[in-house]
């Protein structure tokens, strides 16, 4: 994803269909959703491509209050750091505003050069940071019960979250033929072409064949309601979440 207001690197969007995919939500009918396979996992199912195509776990969440500094301004009328964004707002504040043009009119100073590629990556390891700093054991915020934040689990390293994932080969037809294979990179875990050997880079074994995916048989659901089968081979890689919130 490019945006020319925001521009971060690695940065992507992704998109996973529900049941009925093919349909608007008014359109989402008890009887098309029966007819095709669901998106997302009940907790605690494995994606099988069949039942469901994609599942995530929530690892905790960062309170955005936190990460860019309201919750450690000091409020001159109570003389304690303001409580919230909205109390931070009530005294007249601004976390951030800009033009339609992209032209900042005022903002904290965590917000600073929004369109710069290397403040964007230093405020994504600043988000990495705090978290990390958050769910360790000494961690805290006034914005979280200490029950809750207990609860939270550790960020995996991209190593970690490489290792528990299956080879690029099984789930991305070009890697399965790519001569020095594919490495996942990012959170994310994009699976990129190597060029070279490299460490990460699996090759696909010469007993493996990627499989050939066929239409979806069953009579009772129409083309309009047909799921495309392409996206069976998108549920293999396992999904963490971390939240950032107001």
């Amino acid at each position: 994803m490019k945006d020319a207001n925001a521009p971060y690197p690695d940065a992507y969007w992704f998109s996973f269909p529900g049941s009925c995919p093919l349909q608007p939500w008014i359109l989402k009918t008890p009887a098309c959703r029966a007819q095709t396979r669901s998106g997302l996992c009940e907790p605690g199912e494995t994606p099988d491509g069949v039942a469901c195509t994609f599942a995530y776990n929530i690892l905790g969440f960062l309170p955005l209050d936190d990460l860019v500094g309201i919750s450690r301004t000091l409020n001159n009328a109570t003389n304690k750091p303001f409580a919230n964004f909205s109390e931070f707002c009530r005294f007249g504040h601004v976390e951030f505003d800009a033009t339609d043009e992209g032209d900042v009119v005022q903002s904290l100073p965590f917000w600073t050069n929004p369109q710069d590629v290397r403040y964007n990556n230093l405020r994504t390891q600043q988000v990495l940071t705090a978290y990390r700093r958050l769910a360790s054991p000494d961690g805290t915020s006034s914005q979280i019960d200490p029950r809750l934040r207990a609860k939270m689990q550790p960020l995996p390293s991209i190593q970690e979250l490489r290792d528990s994932n299956p080879p690029c080969y099984m789930t991305v037809p070009m890697c399965s033929q790519a001569k020095f294979g594919c490495r996942r990179e990012t959170y994310a875990q994009i699976c990129r072409v190597c060029v070279q050997e490299e460490a990460g880079c699996v090759v696909t074994p010469s007993t493996f064949e990627f499989p050939e995916l066929g239409t979806m048989e069953n009579e009772a659901v129409d083309a309009s309601a047909a799921t495309s089968l392409w996206m069976s081979w998108w549920w293999m890689t396992p999904w963490t979440l971390l939240c950032v919130y107001y």
